[in-house]
């Protein structure tokens, strides 16, 4: 009988909190109806007349609840139990999906909480793509692509503030070095102008004597997020190298999360994979 407000403490749930996370709102908005019991579970899509079973999509055990899916199905206990993960000694019975984000807000520090919200998120995608007839990611996979999408939001909101972080003061005494002898070094980067509502990127190509042997630039329109015009670039820088018959050629950038994705063996599910995966 009593009405609730997001903007006060209801119950066990601060609601404050939630909003007040450094996550996208639309991770934001999943935790805010998991804890409503709003998710198109199919314990809700059966009590709407919707499906005939309710039992849960993945293990077939137990009802499909939001708490299940995200935390008490056998698929998701094992996500949290990755060592990687800041729940992995936790226990695993919660009596609602309430008490457990409750227990989250208060064990865990804010750094944790937010990257066991993209996890949530995840483990709730997986359920989603194993609905529609793809393969069940594996743990790894769940946590990995998890916090590929934390260090993407993380690096949007550092170019949405225009944080200069290539400028000369940042990069201290950094220099170009030569490749060793027979090899060429390319060079590749790229920016974006939401003001221009475009992209662009630039590679350069030199020998071991510091000769430039290829330029290239282009520009890409509508604008892309930055660690997508990155890869871009990376993958042009490549494409050009093949075309030219480049054979021994070492790439050199600054973007850090598509350096890292590219020499990690992880199969990437950020939407930036396409160009990890082309490269």
């Amino acid at each position: 009988m009593q009405g609730e407000c997001s903007s006060i403490v209801t119950g066990l749930i601060d609601w404050k909190q939630l909003w007040s996370l450094n996550v996208p709102m639309k991770i934001k908005l999943f935790v805010w109806k998991a804890a409503h019991n709003v998710l198109p579970t199919l314990q809700n899509l059966a009590s709407k007349k919707i499906v005939a079973i309710d039992l849960c999509s993945i293990c077939k055990r137990e009802i499909e609840s939001p708490l299940h899916v995200i935390w008490g199905c056998p698929a998701a206990s094992d996500v949290w139990a990755m060592s990687s993960c800041p729940t992995h000694k936790w226990p695993i019975s919660f009596p609602d999906f309430r008490t457990l984000w409750f227990s989250l807000c208060s064990k865990l520090d804010g750094d944790s909480l937010q990257l066991a919200c993209f996890i949530m998120q995840r483990i709730w995608l997986r359920r989603n793509y194993f609905v529609h007839g793809k393969d069940l990611e594996s743990p790894q996979q769940v946590v990995t692509a998890a916090n590929a999408d934390r260090d993407l939001f993380l690096c949007s909101l550092t170019n949405t503030d225009a944080v200069p972080s290539n400028n000369t003061s940042d990069r201290g005494n950094i220099r170009w070095k030569k490749p060793e002898i027979r090899t060429l070094k390319a060079n590749w980067d790229a920016s974006v102008s939401t003001k221009l509502n475009r992209a662009g990127y630039g590679i350069i190509i030199r020998d071991e004597q510091g000769n430039t042997m290829v330029c290239v630039c282009a520009s890409h329109k509508p604008v892309v997020k930055p660690v997508l015009a990155e890869g871009l670039a990376l993958r042009r820088a490549m494409e050009v190298c093949a075309e030219l018959g480049l054979g021994r050629v070492v790439f050199e950038g600054d973007a850090k999360i598509i350096v890292q994705a590219v020499t990690s063996d992880e199969e990437i599910n950020a939407d930036y994979g396409v160009f990890v995966n082309d490269a």
